[in-house]
């Protein structure tokens, strides 16, 4: 599912662009700058900035007393505040304009300009983002000559207007300002040394920035490493986990969309979708990321480096046109190639971080600024290289599994050949005076001994090439079966272990008295001995593992019989009635158990039983509580068909 992103902040998205100065600097640490500032440049340097919650007010950061004596403040200007009446205020509200002027940014916006009396000061913007003032510095005050008959009539004015007392008063700034006055000389030094020290406030401001972004970044890889490493190696818990990183880092970047190619086999160069998250396109379990296009060298060339083709490569012009988005349907695929970013794990090209542009337009931000390639390429990798360790390991146990149902299959088909060969061998003894009857017996051991030799020549095979044993291939030998004879035999199989874990195994005695059933005896014997094996493992000590039977009655030529085995011990949940006769599936509860098993045994049943015409299933009835999963009267139900007898 889509990350919602319509009401996250656009600040709270990386880069992270500070509101304005003090979200990323106290005011101590501001006004210490400002000092050494002012004393480097021997003139005050005012700092403002447009708070979070502007509602036309900036606030201003002073570098300390304005007539402290470890910097020379414009005495003219200090004169000025105080033989004026509302002299400071006026010069506040000058400053504050032009101030919002450079916040605004309008056009006109000069880095010299005049103030409200004609003294000429420097002004710069301090910004992170380029066309986005973080805050305002300004300093100076030079008078030159052409300046100075426009500053005495300002003068005369605020006399006539009644806001300068006396003319002690006025007469005393007109000296002030004719003392002010400065050579253009020193103006332009002044400035040079202004911007110089603009300069390394700048740097101490992104050195702020830089440790704010890392550690947002940092505390966002280790949610999706956390995240990653929760998440299981099963395929669909696999793609869900990447999902869910992709979701995470989605808002945390703020772009369109994210998506995951992974190649699955080493050498691959077609890759498939792993995982996506806001993808507008239509049929996306289509989508493959086509590297034969890129005109990369062989797999197999052990030199290649991914990485250093990636950074010498995306300069070129024609970079985003030589990878190919095949698959997939709807509006927004016509601008996904120039959001390509590309993540190689390791020195071969496994792996793709599909990342699309922004939520919204972002003037002078791009990926590849403030750090932003070297966070997507430890994300992605971080991402990758975990998706493909998971697909190794999940690979590694399927090998694993896949070799366990072989030699499992293989050893129950040797083990009946066995029996049936011991059986020949037996009636060639009884039959030692009738050569007829001895070269038919010898025949049909031959025949058991070529199973068994492919049996064990097909599990000596390596997993990946090896095929699992087909039940078909051990014949089935029709023949009339005493059912009640045969469950009692395999019983008395597992006497000792029913014993160990003080267990009791009662036979009903209608079970005895079953009609004969047409079928391999071998193979029925294998199907009660999984089930009764099963009951005996999962059934809680001191209680009784119970065998029942009845006949069905389906019709006058054909009936069938039914067999319950019940144990008392662990449930089956419902969802799981059917799955559990699966290959090689073993239930969640069963693995907690950690009892021994490779989830075989009913899948094996329910073929053989089927091989006979006749079902199998599974009932499971809480006896302590639904919760209570390990007091449950487990049943399993075997049905066989047969012919009616005389």
């Amino acid at each position: 599912m889509a990350a919602n992103l319509s009401d996250n902040d656009p600040a709270e998205r990386w880069p992270f662009p500070p509101r304005c100065l003090s979200e990323l600097v106290s005011d101590e640490v501001i006004s210490r700058l400002l000092t050494g500032m002012s004393e480097r440049l021997e003139a005050p340097v005012v700092l403002f900035e447009r708070p979070p919650d502007y509602s036309g007010q900036l606030c201003i950061h002073y570098p300390g007393p304005l007539n402290s004596p470890r910097f020379r403040y414009p005495e003219f200007c200090h004169q000025f505040q105080e033989y004026v009446a509302g002299g400071q205020q006026l010069c506040e509200a000058d400053s504050r304009r032009r101030a919002l002027d450079i916040f605004n940014a309008r056009p006109e916006t000069e880095t010299v300009q005049q103030c409200h009396m004609g003294l000429t000061i420097s002004i710069k913007p301090i910004s992170l983002i380029p066309g986005n003032p973080l805050a305002v510095c300004s300093s100076g005050k030079f008078l030159r000559p052409q300046d100075l008959l426009q500053v005495e009539d300002k003068i005369v004015n605020f006399k006539k207007k009644g806001k300068i007392a006396s003319r002690e008063h006025e007469d005393e700034l007109i000296k002030t300002a004719r003392r002010a006055i400065r050579a253009q000389g020193d103006m332009v030094f002044f400035n040079a040394k202004f911007a110089k020290e603009i300069s390394i406030l700048q740097d101490v401001v992104s050195y702020y920035w830089a440790h704010f972004r890392g550690k947002k970044e940092w505390e966002c890889r280790e949610r999706i490493t956390d995240l990653l490493f929760q998440t299981g190696d099963e395929p669909e818990e696999l793609r869900r986990g990447l999902e869910e990183s992709l979701i995470l880092l989605r808002r945390f970047l703020g772009v369109r969309y994210l998506a995951v190619f992974l190649a699955l086999r080493d050498g691959d160069r077609v890759l498939p979708l792993m995982a996506q998250d806001g993808l507008p396109w239509q049929q996306i379990q289509s989508v493959q990321f086509n590297w034969r296009k890129a005109d990369l060298p062989p797999v197999q060339e052990g030199s290649f480096n991914a990485t250093e083709w990636i950074e010498r490569e995306q300069y070129q012009h024609d970079f985003p046109k030589k990878f190919i988005i095949k698959g997939g349907k709807g509006p927004g695929k016509e601008h996904l190639q120039p959001a390509i970013y590309l993540v190689p794990a390791g020195r071969q090209y496994r792996g793709v971080l599909l990342v699309g542009e922004w939520l919204e337009a972002r003037r002078g931000q791009s990926l590849s600024s403030y750090g932003g390639r070297h966070f997507l390429q430890t994300v992605g990798q971080l991402m990758l290289t975990q998706a493909i360790a998971k697909r190794a390991v999940y690979a590694s146990r399927q090998h694993d599994r896949q070799r366990d149902l072989i030699v499992a299959l293989t050893s129950h088909s040797i083990r009946a050949a066995l029996h049936k060969a011991f059986d020949q061998i037996t009636l060639m003894k009884i039959s030692a005076t009738q050569p007829d009857n001895i070269m038919k017996l010898l025949e049909k051991l031959e025949q058991n001994i070529r199973v068994m030799r492919k049996n064990v020549d097909i599990s000596m095979e390596t997993p990946d090439t090896a095929l699992i044993p087909d039940i078909h291939e051990t014949e089935m030998d029709l023949e009339p079966v005493n059912i009640g004879a045969l469950i009692q035999n395999c019983c008395n199989m597992f006497d000792k272990e029913a014993k160990d874990n003080q267990i009791s195994i009662v036979i009903y005695e209608d079970v005895e008295y079953l009609p004969i059933v047409h079928g391999d005896r071998y193979m029925l014997e294998l199907v009660f001995a999984n089930i009764i094996d099963n009951a005996i493992k999962y059934s809680k000590p001191g209680k009784e593992v119970r065998i029942k039977s009845k006949p069905i009655i389906a019709s006058m030529n054909y009936n069938s019989i039914e067999i319950e085995i019940e144990d008392w011990g662990m449930g089956i949940p419902k969802a799981e009635y059917e799955r559990i006769f699966e290959k090689g599936y073993r239930s969640a509860k069963a693995g907690r158990s950690r009892r021994r098993g490779v989830g075989l045994g009913l899948y094996q049943a329910r073929k053989l039983v089927e091989m006979h015409g006749g079902s199998i299933w599974a009932q499971s009835n809480p006896k302590g509580g639904e919760d209570d999963w390990n007091n449950h009267v487990v049943s399993f139900f075997v049905r066989l068909p047969l012919r009616q007898t005389k």
